[in-house]
């Protein structure tokens, strides 16, 4: 039975799309077919369960030992963690990506605003962004350039649920 034993839950804008890269071609390893699944953020697609996950974004499993998910926004939000330990049980283990923060809030907006969601210049967006992230999901996922740069917040919410020996750092 398939089932997701591997996950990096980012940081945003550290290496996570080379990481998936790199190991999508490991005989070994399934990731899902896109790079992120945005299952246990995202409350649209946690709703519709495990079997939605598995069926939309893993139909290319073929036996593989490792299962993974490379989605960088899990380590941003609060109710990840529990929501992974619920379906998952606590034998995950985890592939932190981090970066000097000031470079990785830069990089993000620089991402947003290439994308065309972006219109101020960097100092007002980060000065508008508390503000904007009171506002839902989509602000949250788009306009958080500081408040992911909190790693050790974000880390600890992870050890509440699982031990210190399933995760690595980089």
């Amino acid at each position: 039975m398939k089932k997701i034993n591997f996950i990096c839950p980012g940081t945003q804008k550290a290496g996570t799309t080379t990481l998936f890269d790199i190991l999508k071609q490991h005989p070994d390893i399934c990731l899902s077919e896109v790079k992120e699944t945005h299952f246990f953020d995202d409350e649209n697609n946690f709703k519709k369960g495990l079997n939605f996950l598995y069926e939309e974004y893993y139909s290319n499993y073929n036996g593989e030992k490792i299962i993974g998910d490379i989605t960088p926004s899990y380590m941003y939000f609060s109710y990840v963690p529990q929501r992974i330990h619920n379906l998952l049980g606590n034998n995950v283990k985890f592939v932190f990506l981090l970066r000097n923060p000031v470079e990785r809030a830069f990089s993000h907006y620089l991402m947003t605003y290439r994308r065309g969601l972006e219109d101020k210049p960097f100092i007002d967006a980060v000065k508008e962004e508390e503000k904007r992230l009171k506002k839902g999901y989509f602000y949250q996922i788009h306009y958080s350039y500081i408040s992911r740069g909190y790693y050790l917040e974000q880390i600890k919410r992870f050890l509440e649920y699982f031990p210190k020996e399933n995760m690595r750092f980089y």
